[in-house]
């Protein structure tokens, strides 16, 4: 404790050690609050009179989703049998009493099994009494037959939460081998959406679709019987809670397209469940000085629910605060460039993902409910202490060239929405994936059309360190392997808001997108208008000419007659054609790349130079890093991150500067273990000393000794590391396995060959 303490005032000051406790006393006393109050009412909201939800879809247009692409089959059988693959589970079924794998050398004993009845007897003993009864009657709704899912469990570990613990008291990251994300990433319940466009196939006759619609009603009964709000693991995280709402909320809407109605009594049980995830969020906003992509996740979430919910002045005030931050948060989080401010390539499709889809809602929204956002009550918001309040009636509008007669959303605003794609595009690699910089936990806020690698099982066992003990499914059957890297859908997206036609050219034409599920949703979302588009040049026409060609032949001629122990030299050559031909130059300076390209070169380099606040938390120590692939042939490229908390010496592995082709691949690596596996990192701000057509150099503002200089020749790539005391015979280009996605390994660790 008295560590703990020193270590506060350390990072914070007196100051932020007094503001820390103040806010641990508030905590806890709301908690004692809380539960003296559970235990008398329960923490399911009782209902006044029933929400009727609003449809954010037209129900008259079932004949565009008739063209969506289709879920490859096999996916949907592992659904409908309860079977997930997510954060390198491999694909497996998910129930109570489950003897699970393990991740590496931990593993935990099965839980006991459950003998679900009809009445619900079997929650006796599981939820806590003040919820039982409530919990029984939703139980109730779900049909006979159906096998329930474990939801409080980390499938691959086996170590199981408390569905009766109080989610504010429960503990995670404290036990090796155990992570809270696959809980989390089940309960998101992403793969609902996947089962309701599913219906639109012709293929499929009337008791196939009522059998995917029955599912979808019970999996969410199952969840809300046996997660009491407030209650188990999955109430822990606000942003959690917010996507999967957002997915209830858009599978609900395409089984009412598909005609497919679901019964009154799930309907009003799904409806309050809504409004409590609403009000939990609101409750309990993960905003901070430093916040980031949680925090957008909770403002998302809340325009779906609050654009889902009946018009009254709660649900007002709930959208317009949504709307407010929104705003902010993304000037705040998406810089100049386009780049996210995270500093992370995956976290950059993520929050990216979730802008796109709150801002087509709230464009789509109807008149008469923009129109009450001009006349909400401000003042029946109550929001926490120290985070921000709504501002008053009305919420500013701002005038659109097109079809739409609200729009809050400022010219810069749309113009960023932009350039995410707009990186998106300029950041995928040759063979289709983006390169991975930071961090990389397979976030998504939707996945409606996943794209898959289908090999055996037999083959990703024999692949896949992940999969070790793998016998889930038989060697020889199909194995689907989710594409992590690729984020073609965020551009795919941006075609479908902004029209542009280098969008639709970069994904095979107009015809190409027509089908994708994100294009048709975010269409039918903003009600088929289209922002009007307003490119921003590229930043790399600007920053191409930072200085001159004899600056930067200077320096290259020096560290070319530097001793063998002062500089690492790597070469990377080809016998014919030319390298140089059609190159073309990206900058994105505020996020620290600075990308090549031509039809058979890519060259990424990692250079930020400081010029914007970060948030550094899901930051590697990657500076002056390289990524290279010559005729689709990746030569040097980043790990990716593998986890987060259940091994944190991998973590900080993956996270490290000797992980990455870098002249700083050598440093003690003492600075990379720090207290946490989210704790800040210091990142050496760089100087570009030149970026053109002849390549880059870069050196560090403050140890000026280190030194990335790339030089471009029409058959061949010189890389030079300089201000490392490289010993002979030192192994210098190895890194960790390959992580393509979040708890997924490659077997054999990287080699980075000349």
């Amino acid at each position: 404790m008295i560590g703990r303490i020193k270590q506060i005032i350390s990072e914070s000051g007196y100051s932020g050690f007094v503001k820390r406790l103040s806010a641990r006393i508030v905590r806890e006393r709301n908690m004692v609050l809380f539960l003296a109050k559970d235990a008398c009412f329960g923490s399911y909201k009782k209902q006044d009179k029933p929400h009727v939800l609003n449809n954010i879809l037209k129900m008259e247009e079932r004949d565009i989703w008739c063209t969506v692409s289709a879920i490859p089959q096999v996916v949907i059988d592992h659904y409908l049998e309860h079977r997930f693959d997510l954060l390198g589970s491999g694909w497996v079924k998910v129930f109570y009493g489950m003897n699970c794998r393990g991740l590496q050398q931990y593993r935990f004993p099965p839980a006991s099994s459950v003998h679900p009845d009809r009445q619900g007897h079997w929650l006796k003993g599981r939820i806590n009494h003040s919820n039982l009864s409530v919990a029984q009657k939703i139980w109730q709704q779900v049909d006979p037959g159906y096998t329930p899912i474990d939801w409080q469990i980390d499938f691959k570990s086996g170590y199981r939460w408390s569905e009766k613990a109080w989610s504010k008291k429960i503990k995670f990251g404290h036990k090796s081998g155990v992570d809270v994300k696959v809980p989390w990433e089940l309960a998101r319940m992403q793969h609902l959406p996947q089962l309701a466009l599913t219906c639109f196939s012709s293929a499929l006759d009337d008791a196939t679709k009522s059998h995917l619609k029955n599912e979808f009603q019970n999996q969410i009964l199952d969840f809300i019987a046996t997660n009491p709000p407030g209650y188990g693991v999955n109430w822990i995280c606000p942003m959690d809670i917010a996507i999967r709402a957002s997915n209830w909320i858009l599978a609900w809407n395409l089984f009412q397209v598909a005609q497919l109605k679901c019964s009154a009594q799930f309907e009003a049980f799904f409806a309050q469940s809504l409004y409590e995830h609403g009000r939990y969020i609101i409750e309990n906003l993960e905003w901070m000085p430093d916040r980031a992509n949680h925090y957008l996740a909770d403002i998302t979430g809340l325009v779906f629910i609050a654009a889902s919910l009946p018009a009254t002045k709660e649900t007002d005030c709930w959208l317009a605060f949504a709307i407010q931050e929104l705003i902010v948060e993304v000037e705040r989080q998406f810089d100049e460039d386009g780049g996210n401010f995270e500093g992370s390539t995956s976290y950059h499709r993520l929050s990216a993902e979730m802008v796109y889809y709150a801002t087509a809602l709230v464009l789509g929204l109807p008149e008469e409910r923009l129109e009450r956002l001009k006349s909400y009550d401000h003042q029946l918001l109550k929001i926490r202490r120290g985070k921000p309040g709504l501002k008053p009636a009305p919420l500013l509008f701002y005038p659109f060239e097109a079809a739409l007669k609200y729009n809050p959303f400022p010219q810069v605003y749309l113009q960023r929405m932009e350039r995410m794609a707009e990186f998106i595009k300029d950041i995928t690699k040759p063979d289709g994936s983006i390169l991975q910089i930071g961090d990389n936990d397979s976030g998504r806020f939707f996945k409606l059309e996943p794209v898959y690698q289908v090999m055996t099982v037999k083959d990703a066992h024999e692949r896949y360190a992940n999969l070790e003990n793998y016998c889930e499914l038989p060697p020889q059957s199909d194995y689907y392997m989710e594409d992590h890297l690729n984020c073609r859908h965020i551009v795919v997206g941006a075609y479908a808001l902004f029209a542009r036609n280098d969008f639709a050219n970069w994904l095979g034409g107009q015809q190409a997108v027509r089908h994708k599920a994100d294009a048709i949703m975010l269409s039918a979302l903003v009600a088929h208008n289209q922002i009007p588009p307003n490119p921003i040049s590229n930043a790399a026409t600007q920053f191409g000419t930072i200085a001159n060609v004899e600056l930067f032949n200077d320096r290259l001629s020096q560290l070319q007659h530097l001793p063998e122990g002062q500089v690492r030299k790597s070469e990377f050559t080809i016998k014919e054609g030319n390298l140089s031909e059609g190159l073309k130059l990206f900058a994105y300076p505020d996020f620290g790349l600075f990308i090549f390209r031509s039809p058979r070169l890519y060259l990424a380099v990692r250079c930020w130079t400081g010029n914007q606040p970060v948030h550094s938390a899901h930051r590697h120590q990657d500076q002056l890093s390289v990524e290279l692939s010559i005729d689709g042939r990746n030569l040097i490229y980043d790990p990716g991150t593998y986890l987060y908390t259940s091994l944190p010496e991998a973590r900080n592995k993956y996270r490290e500067s000797a992980s990455h082709f870098s002249p700083f691949s050598q440093v003690d690596k003492s600075d990379i273990q720090t207290s946490h596996v989210f704790s800040p990192l210091h990142v050496e701000k760089a100087q570009v000393v030149y970026f053109g057509l002849e390549g880059f150099a870069a050196t560090t503002t403050v140890k000026a000794e280190y030194e990335l200089l790339v030089s471009l020749g029409n058959k061949s790539v010189m890389i030079y590391h300089g201000g490392h005391k490289f010993q002979k015979g030192e192994c210098k280009n190895s890194a960790p396995a390959f992580s393509p996605g979040y708890g997924i390994r490659d077997r054999i660790g990287i080699v980075w060959n000349d």
